[in-house]
């Protein structure tokens, strides 16, 4: 169809659709409407996806948790429900660290951003013991790999934790209990909020993640730890407790360009 620029004008202003309009060979021709500029560079909004991580939500399996204890130094606790963390005195000083680990969900980062990462526990018992000022849990990243074992207080055997091994005849802690801060775990990157029994506490671990997700850090996983004498002591629901919603628990969120 011809159009001249009498009808032309008549297209552009009388008809609420579009019209494109080019000139070939002197004439001008319709032709279909196309996308704008600003049609084409509108954002797209990403793509956001959450990834819980508790072992029997949605068939995940890969939580691993242990008791370490040194007053039972050879002792795998790997099937241990709950999992005490403490330290005081009561005739023998009595101490346990909880050691934590997750198997992670692939992906790479970029394109995938770290939006967040809350780890949550489920304290089944909080105590107080003694005359020792109060303390909080800290939680540190680990620098040596534990193996959870299969015992729930008896002798370890050969590759699994305990106090004084992170894989019992493989690899010894440096320090029984996880305890170098050189060797075999980090400073403290964040502390538990007040425990109240029977009540999820929550932790931000967002910049632990993303330097695990960038490469700068190996996932080895968690120790949570007292870091000093102290008069009150926890029991965490560990991947054993019969309750699912208890049981340790990592949800990682993440944005994908769209």
């Amino acid at each position: 169809m011809i159009v001249t620029p009498s009808l032309l004008l008549d297209s552009l202003h009388g008809s609420a659709r579009s019209v494109c309009i080019r000139r070939l060979r002197g004439r001008f021709v319709a032709e279909p409407p196309r996308w704008s500029d600003a049609a084409r560079l509108a954002p797209v909004a990403p793509i956001i996806d959450t990834y819980t991580l508790q072992d029997g939500e949605l068939g995940y399996t890969g939580t691993a948790d242990a008791q370490i204890n040194a007053a039972g130094p050879n002792l795998n606790y790997g099937l241990t429900n709950p999992i005490n963390v403490r330290w005081y005195v009561s005739g023998a000083t009595q101490r346990c660290n909880f050691l934590l680990r997750f198997a992670l969900p692939s992906f790479t980062t970029p394109p995938a951003t770290i939006l967040s990462a809350t780890l949550t526990l489920y304290p089944s018992l909080v105590g107080i013991f003694g005359t020792q000022p109060v303390n909080y849990v800290g939680i540190c990243t680990l620098k040596r790999g534990f193996i959870q074992g299969t015992k729930d207080g008896q002798t370890q055997t050969v590759g699994e934790c305990s106090w004084i091994a992170a894989r019992w005849l493989s690899e010894n802690w440096t320090t029984p209990g996880a305890e170098s801060e050189t060797y075999d775990r980090s400073a403290p990157f964040a502390s538990l909020p007040t425990p109240t029994q029977d009540v999820p506490i929550s932790v931000d671990c967002t910049a632990t993640f993303i330097a695990v997700y960038d490469g700068s850090l190996p996932w080895l996983g968690f120790v949570l730890r007292y870091p000093a004498l102290t008069r009150s002591y926890v029991r965490f629901a560990s991947r054993e407790d019969p309750t699912q919603s208890k049981r340790p628990k990592l949800v990682i969120v993440t944005s994908t360009p769209g």
